[in-house]
C-alpha cells in the first residue's frame, strides 16, 4: 500500500485550507519549503518532497517534449507503486489532464475509457504497455517492476503552467448503464 503523507496542519485545522493555486503548484511550494520532509512511502521505500518533485519534473519534461500540454489527455496505466503519484504530478506539471486506467479492469473496458477520454499519450509500466499497445498512439514507459522510482529521470521543472480551472483529471465510474462514464474534475 502507498502511503501519502499529509501535512499535520491540514489534519489538525478546523477546515481544509483553500488556495487559488493548482495542486501541483502547492506540492512544489511544499517541496521548496521543506525538501527533506517525507512525501510518500511504500514497501519500505520513501521519497522526500525534493525527490518526488525531481522525478515528477523529469517526467513532465518528457511529456512536454512529446507535445503534452493544456487540453492533452494522458492515460496512467500502471501498477500502484511510487511511480503513480510521480506520474500524476508530472501530467499536471506539463499542463495535461490525467486519466487513471486501473489494470484490474478488463482490457475492453480500458480500451473504451481510453477512446472515450481521447487519450493520445499514456504513461505505462510493462503491464500497462501490454494492455494499451495498439489502443493509445504514444506509450511512454515509466519503468519495469524491478526499477526503483528514484532511478527515473529527474531534475526537471514544468514548461507549462496549468490554471485552477483547467481540467486536472477524468475519473471513470461504473455508469448506471454498464458503460463507463467519465467525471471531469478541475
Amino acid at each position: 500500500m502507498t502511503q501519502v503523507v499529509i501535512p499535520r496542519a491540514w489534519i489538525d485545522g478546523d477546515a481544509c485550507p483553500v488556495s487559488d493555486l493548482p495542486v501541483h503548484e502547492l506540492f512544489l511550494q511544499r517541496a521548496r519549503s521543506d525538501p527533506s520532509a517525507l512525501a510518500v512511502r511504500q514497501w519500505g521505500v520513501a521519497l522526500t518532497y525534493r525527490q518526488l518533485a525531481s522525478v515528477a519534473g523529469g517526467l513532465a519534461q518528457r511529456l512536454s517534449a512529446v507535445g503534452v500540454g493544456p487540453g492533452s489527455r494522458v492515460g496512467l496505466c500502471m501498477r500502484r507503486t511510487l511511480r503513480l503519484p510521480a506520474s500524476m504530478l508530472a501530467v499536471l506539471m506539463a499542463g495535461g489532464t490525467f486519466v487513471p486506467l486501473d489494470l484490474e479492469q478488463p482490457a475492453e473496458r480500458l480500451h473504451t475509457m481510453a477512446g472515450d477520454a481521447g487519450i493520445e499519450t499514456a504513461l505505462v509500466d510493462a503491464v500497462g504497455a501490454e494492455m494499451l499497445t495498439g489502443v493509445v498512439g504514444r506509450l511512454l514507459t515509466v519503468g519495469d517492476a524491478g526499477d526503483d522510482v528514484q532511478q527515473l529521470p529527474g531534475s526537471g521543472q514544468p514548461t507549462c503552467a496549468a490554471a485552477m480551472d483547467d481540467l486536472a483529471y477524468i475519473m471513470y465510474t461504473s455508469g448506471s448503464t454498464g458503460r463507463p462514464k467519465g467525471v471531469m474534475v478541475s
